[in-house]
């Protein structure tokens, strides 16, 4: 009888933490393997540390498919500091099944957050946010279900 109840507290316990996830931007890479020293690691993100415009992508690991949107936080040393789109395709990475939301534009200098708009990700599909920092700017977390 305990058994039961401890499991069933953990199932309950488990489907509350897959509604939700926050992933730091860091977990991501260069686009460009030339560009990855632009690129500061930090606890609460990934700055651009040169004096261009860099792009990096974050893999987001996925529990089900489906229609996924994400929000994403940043810190903009200029207006639109820091640009995303969400991306994903099927299991074998197809351009047929390949899509993409609008880029999502940060606007303001200082910190805030903005969401993309949603997309279908297929079974065993793939989702990633590509994004590019302007110098001094950086993305800090990524918030999505998944």
């Amino acid at each position: 009888m305990k058994t039961v109840v401890l499991a069933g507290a953990l199932t309950t316990a488990l489907a509350a933490t897959a509604s939700a996830r926050i992933v730091n931007g860091a977990i991501g890479r260069a686009i460009n393997g030339g560009d990855l020293a632009c690129f500061g690691l930090f606890f609460d993100g990934v700055a651009n540390n040169c004096a261009t415009d860099k792009a990096f992508d974050v893999p987001l690991d996925l529990d089900n498919f489906g229609n996924k949107s994400v929000s994403f936080s940043f810190t903009n040393a200029q207006s639109q500091g820091v640009s995303c789109t969400l991306n994903a395709t099927d299991a074998a990475g197809s351009l047929a099944s390949f899509q993409q939301t609008a880029v999502v534009n940060t606007t303001t200098v200082g910190n805030g957050s903005l969401s993309t708009a949603p997309l279908t990700v297929v079974g065993n599909g793939r989702l990633w946010l590509s994004c590019t920092i302007k110098p001094n700017s950086k993305l800090m977390t990524i918030a999505y279900a998944p």
